[in-house]
């Protein structure tokens, strides 16, 4: 009997572990699935959009390579040649870059704005006007005027316009052969938006000036050289210049030329 319910006993005590551990392996097999979905703290995000990630990343397969290399080390923008045209340096000594040109320049006309191109290409410029190649309409003039022996010329008004003190141009008189290099010593803005550029003829005596007025339209100067009184006039780029003593209207009237003031 005691042999029997020993027996008994064992194999109803592995029966039961045999039953315990396979029931521990099948909740195992349960749990593990369940706790791995549960215990996900961040939810599965989408794949990021082609679009921000070329943006990220921009595509230089098909740039060559040098190409790609000054692409990337090239500006935002491209310079401004306007800039540029302001660093450059001026001809006159007392305006060290065109910049402290164009200031003056658009000072004296309230501010305004000039092409710089234009205005840079005018200051270099050597001559204040060059002869004509053809007669220009003129309704201002009579027939007796356009046959007085006045010299019809081209004027360029920014060349007058870019003038500042110290500036050095040339002055053709073709009427006597001459050619004067005047010095500009003063420039003054006078009423009725207009501005007048006062000089000198070099190598000859200072009493012999140079009077330049510009206004909306008109262009006038008064010339005094060793050879006499010139006048020059000039409506946008046409004008003319002549002896003072070729200039009457009605017999005995002489047309008004700016004259130098103190």
């Amino acid at each position: 009997m005691g042999f029997r319910y020993v027996l008994l006993l064992t194999l109803t005590f592995l029966m039961g572990a045999v039953y315990w551990f396979g029931w521990q392996s099948t909740v195992a097999e349960k749990r593990i699935p369940y706790l791995s979905k549960t215990d996900r703290l961040v939810p599965d995000l989408p794949p990021p959009s082609p679009l921000m990630a070329a943006a990220k990343t921009p595509d230089t397969s098909s740039i060559p390579k040098a190409d790609a290399e000054e692409t990337a080390m090239a500006p935002d923008a491209e310079a401004d040649p306007d800039e540029a045209l302001l660093e450059l340096t001026d001809g006159n000594p007392d305006y060290p870059t065109f910049a402290d040109r164009v200031q003056e320049v658009m000072a004296r006309r309230n501010g305004e704005v000039f092409d710089l191109r234009a205005l840079w290409d005018a200051s270099r410029q050597e001559e204040g006007w060059a002869a004509a190649q053809d007669t220009p309409e003129a309704p201002e003039l009579s027939d007796a005027e356009r046959q007085d022996g006045r010299e019809f010329i081209q004027v360029n008004p920014l060349k007058i316009e870019s003038l500042v003190p110290g500036d050095r141009l040339t002055l053709p008189i073709n009427q006597i052969g001459q050619r004067y290099a005047v010095r500009i010593d003063n420039v003054r803005v006078q009423s009725g938006n207009a501005v007048t550029w006062t000089g000198h003829l070099e190598d000859v005596d200072q009493d012999h000036t140079v009077v330049i007025t510009r206004g909306d339209t008109l262009i006038m100067a008064g010339i005094t050289t060793p050879q006499g009184h010139f006048e020059m006039q000039a409506r946008g780029d046409q004008g003319w210049i002549a002896s003072s003593a070729t200039l009457f209207k009605g017999g005995d009237e002489i047309v008004a030329v700016p004259q130098a003031t103190n």
